[in-house]
């Protein structure tokens, strides 16, 4: 969103100037750089929900003033600077401020920080207050901020800096849950007693987001002072600590240490008796009466997660199933914690057979959602979904959900197009997906992403390989408006490029077998890309292909069904006449490639060239024609009928047009050729669409000609046989049993 125009009041913010009839009462604009007028006509709605984190530090201490002045009723209010406050990095670097558009920066008198007695903000029934990643000059601020809230329950100081002494959270008497997540572990552990004053709170996280950087000391003590002295803690989150302590110990010697340890450091506390105390396999959590009602251990030294007593009723944490599930709901926003955790779901969804599959997907797609510009956890989430995609049907995802899926994958491999490791996942995982119908919601976006892919060359060659295999199943599956897609994203000059560099390296490998399929796919009953094909140097390619690397099968039959669908198109044969191209279609008449197929498209190529008459041959070509022509007739009978084929039509109009060709009977030879063999192997599948297009009218009325051979009206009268057994067949099939005598 861009909130800048010329005149007053931004654009879309029109649609709320009245505030009676298009009245607001939530505003997120979390990551959303916008201009402070912009918050100050947001706040003349009557809002109780304003979420503005995102902005600088500096920025979020302007907002507090506007929130002062504005009447709206807040009872949830967010804030908070980006991380590592990198607005005020970019306002300090004049090459990159210039490059980015003003309303990422406030004006430089925004700059400055204002008296700490002017930062209070005046709600006081605000409930819930999120303040993240603030880095103030002094603890004054948070402790004027604070002041005369006395309705917040919940208050969260994730990632904020110079918290000083927290003293001034005893004014906050009904604070509920306090969120201490990655402050200073100095900063917490000379604010031990003052936490531990807020009796009335309920759940407490001061989690970091890695061991290595926070150490308490004595864990095992620190985590009991804490349980003995908040009597109402249903909720702890210590992941990221030691304060889990150490896996092996005796219940007995721990409990003794902690009692000996209060008295020492004169804590009055009172103990509970062991008999009253749960069991744990986390030493500090001995001193419990009963189990918490949520416990985050992820990340933890000595991996508590795999121990077998832990007094909660849900858990985050590692290795089992149902803890990793939590976590991945617990921690979506937090990087370096859901990082940790999506290691953990792949693991279990390569190496176990994940129960509740469905449930880790909806938190896998809602973190890669939230951190959809964070390459690493890109990487971890596409791994996952390679996985479950690969169970698509055993968990039960309908269209809507792979679609969804597609969606965020595209999303992140166009963000990411660089990352290598990104792009191997998400090839690898579009691999699972149902084409085409998975993909027509977003059938550009792919085709793009893939095209790009195919053309860096960073990439592994296995990676392009996968990438046209691809494009190559997209182009196959798809009609009409789709294929044109392809010449509309240049597909085919891409693809024409990757053919000729091969060629000029003398390379014949998978790559270039696949790209010729590729585009015998997408030229398919598609002129406009046939002709792109020819306009792109194709014909110069397919000469080549077919010289350079005559005992390639496969490779001959690609190229050639792709020429068979030029063949086709009546503007573009000419194209096909000049001698070098000719003499190469010639060449592979009696070809016996890959059985009858690369003869079989020759032989259509040279039937569709001729179809056009003797006259415009002779202004083309000084080959004899009518040699070239008995040639193909000699090898089209020396075919077997009843061969079954590596084929698929999907309309035999090319081939009907060639049946009326009186004047060049071979053109009609290999027509009623084709229709024979195909509706004697494949009856059920051909018959019909025959039937439907009107093929048996003219196979009738060549039979009635005079001028077809004998051995044309034998070929014809094949396919009509055919036809009939077929329609005898479908008429007994439609027979159903009396239900009466």
């Amino acid at each position: 969103m861009d909130d800048r125009q010329s005149s007053g009041t931004p654009g879309w913010l029109s649609l709320f100037l009245d505030t009676e009839r298009t009245r607001l009462h939530a505003v997120r604009l979390r990551n959303v750089p916008v201009l402070l007028p912009t918050i100050k006509f947001l706040l003349r709605h009557p809002l109780r929900e304003f979420d503005a984190r995102g902005n600088s530090t500096s920025f979020q201490i302007q907002l507090i003033k506007m929130i002062q002045e504005s009447a709206c009723p807040l009872v949830d209010l967010y804030f908070g600077a980006c991380e590592d406050d990198i607005y005020e990095k970019l306002i300090d670097n004049e090459a990159l401020r210039d490059s980015f558009p003003i309303t990422l920066f406030p004006s430089s008198s925004l700059l400055k920080m204002p008296d700490s007695s002017t930062c209070y903000l005046n709600k006081p029934n605000l409930r819930s207050l999120t303040l993240h990643n603030l880095h103030l000059s002094s603890f004054e601020y948070y402790r004027v901020l604070l002041s005369g809230l006395t309705q917040l329950s919940y208050l969260d100081l994730s990632g904020c800096g110079n918290l000083g002494n927290l003293s001034y959270l005893a004014n906050l008497p009904n604070l509920k849950s306090l969120i201490l997540y990655n402050i200073d572990v100095n900063q917490i552990q000379s604010n031990l007693k003052n936490i531990m004053a807020l009796k009335s709170l309920r759940f407490l996280d001061i989690s970091q987001s890695s061991e290595r950087d926070m150490r308490f000391e004595r864990p095992t003590l620190t985590l009991a002072r804490l349980i003995l002295h908040l009597p109402n803690l249903t909720g702890l989150d210590i992941s990221g600590t030691n304060l889990a302590g150490v896996e092996q110990f005796k219940a007995v010697e721990e409990r003794a240490y902690i009692r000996k340890n209060l008295v020492a450091d004169d804590d009055l506390i009172e103990i509970p008796d062991d008999s009253e105390c749960v069991e744990s396999s986390i030493a500090g959590l001995l001193v419990l009466k009963k189990p918490l009602e949520f416990l985050g251990i992820v990340n933890c030294q000595d991996h508590p997660s795999t121990r077998a007593s832990l007094p909660a009723k849900k858990i985050a944490g590692e290795s089992v199933e149902k803890f990793v599930l939590v976590s991945l709901q617990m921690y979506t926003e937090r990087h370096d914690l859901i990082l940790v955790v999506l290691h953990e779901v792949f693991n279990l969804l390569r190496i176990y057979n994940v129960e509740n599959a469905y449930a880790a997907l909806e938190a896998i797609l809602k973190s890669m959602k939230f951190h959809i510009d964070t390459a690493d956890i890109q990487i971890s989430g596409s791994a996952s979904l390679f996985h479950i995609l690969k169970m698509s049907d055993k968990i039960g995802l309908n269209l809507s959900k792979r679609r969804e899926i597609l969606r965020i994958l595209i999303k992140s491999m166009e963000i990411h197009r660089t990352d290598r490791t990104l792009i191997r996942n998400g090839c690898l995982t579009l691999c699972y997906f149902k084409i085409p119908q998975d993909m027509l919601c977003d059938y550009v976006r792919v085709m793009k992403i893939l095209l790009h892919i195919v053309q860096d060359h960073r990439h592994e060659i296995f990676v392009t390989r996968l990438s046209l295999h691809l494009l190559n199943s997209l182009a196959c599956q798809v009609d009409g408006d789709y294929k044109m897609c392809a010449s509309k994203l240049s597909a085919i000059e891409i693809i024409l490029k990757i053919i000729e560099k091969r060629v000029t390296e003398g390379i014949c490998d998978e790559v270039l077998e696949v790209a010729w399929s590729f585009l015998w796919n997408i030229t398919d009953e598609t002129p406009t890309n046939c002709e792109a094909f020819v306009n792109g140097g194709g014909l110069q390619l397919f000469r080549k292909c077919i010289e350079n690397y005559p005992d390639k099968d496969e490779l001959h039959r690609n190229v050639m069904g792709l020429m068979g669908n030029v063949a086709e198109v009546a503007p573009l044969r000419t194209s096909l006449l000049y001698e070098e191209y000719l003499t190469v279609i010639c060449s592979l008449l009696g070809s016996k490639a890959d059985g009858i197929e690369v003869a079989y498209n020759a032989c259509g190529v040279m039937s569709h060239i001729a179809s056009d008459g003797e006259k415009i041959w002779k202004e083309h070509s000084n080959l004899d024609r009518n040699i070239i022509l008995n040639r193909m007739v000699e090898y089209v009978e020396k075919w077997d009928i009843s061969a079954n084929r590596n084929i698929n039509y999907r309309s035999f109009e090319p081939i009907l047009r060639l049946i009326p060709c009186h004047h060049t009977p071979p053109v009609q030879h290999w027509a009623c050729w084709a229709l024979a063999n195909l509706t004697t192997v494949y009856r059920d599948k051909y018959c019909g669409l025959l039937k439907q297009e009107g093929g048996d009218q003219l196979l009738r009325a060549l039979i009635d000609h005079p001028e077809p051979s004998a051995r044309l009206k034998e070929l014809a009268g094949i396919v009509l046989t055919n036809m009939e057994r077929y329609e005898k067949e479908k008429g007994l099939d439609r027979v159903e049993p009396m239900s009466t005598t």
